[in-house]
């Protein structure tokens, strides 16, 4: 079975995840994927119309394309699991396009869509990493200046509103289909309060039965291969923030455990022989 990963060699996760497979890396940036024969892709990028065309052609998808636009979508996440357990609560806004409608017209819509909040609030895109496009917000006038900005100047169409939830650490979960669970806590540098380890924050094992018992089942129900999961400590116990399917996993293998990229790795080979 000839397997590739696709990424850039630029980042350690990519690089760790070729060598464990024994499996080239191609870049989408500088080379027509779509040329590759591969009978199976591992996904570390996510080009939907590329990932959608070599599924279409037979070769099977780590994380598989479903997969990724469904769990890969933060306000998705939401919808999908608000009924089945405990998950920050949130709201779907979507921007208005500056070629077809005025941040003007539409200022009373925004004043009482923000005016319903308890600040401050989190406004974040619904498809971003690394804590990137998150933004705490502190009052109405300050999330209306956030929302004519992007209106006005950027390409993000559809975001998500949640409440502020403090917290002094999250937990990210690494999972995979057959039964692996690695856990550890991350801490925010301060005064950022994103607590994503790309961007310096202190990290140290942890282990909680209940979360190995969330995590199981949040994979079992999204049909991926493997995951990484953030839940954050509310009153005693957990919610689910955030399922990320192309998880980074350098830091929680410095944490935890330096063999995860070999066991991902045979994880991702078992589910490919089922």
């Amino acid at each position: 079975m000839k397997i590739i990963v696709l990424g850039s060699s630029a980042e350690p996760r990519v690089r760790m995840l070729s060598e464990a497979l024994n499996a080239p890396i191609v870049e989408p940036f500088y080379t027509d994927a779509t040329q590759t024969d591969a009978d199976a892709v591992v996904a570390l990028v996510h080009p939907p119309t590329l990932l959608f065309t070599l599924e279409l052609r037979g070769a099977k998808i780590i994380n598989p394309v479903k997969v990724i636009e469904i769990f890969g979508d933060k306000y998705l996440v939401y919808e999908y699991f608000k009924n089945k357990i405990k998950t920050i609560k949130r709201r779907l806004l979507i921007l208005a396009n500056p070629r077809e409608e005025s941040f003007e017209r539409l200022r009373n819509y925004w004043i009482q869509f923000f005016s319903s909040f308890n600040y401050p609030i989190i406004i974040k895109a619904t498809r971003s990493s690394l804590g990137m496009t998150v933004m705490k917000i502190g009052d109405l006038q300050s999330a209306l200046s956030v929302v004519e900005v992007l209106c006005r100047y950027s390409d993000l169409r559809t975001l998500c509103v949640e409440e502020f939830v403090p917290h002094e650490h999250d937990v990210r979960v690494l999972v995979t289909w057959d039964g692996h669970c690695w856990m550890m806590k991350r801490y925010s540098l301060q005064p950022d309060f994103r607590t994503n380890s790309s961007r310096g924050g202190a990290t140290e094992p942890f282990y909680s039965e209940e979360l190995e018992d969330l995590a199981k089942k949040i994979i079992e129900e999204s049909g991926a291969v493997y995951l990484g999961i953030d839940f954050i400590p509310v009153d005693g116990g957990y919610v689910l923030n955030e399922v990320n399917t192309k998880p980074g996993f350098e830091k929680i293998a410095a944490t935890v455990d330096p063999g995860i990229p070999r066991k991902l790795a045979d994880s991702i080979l078992a589910w490919l022989k089922r």
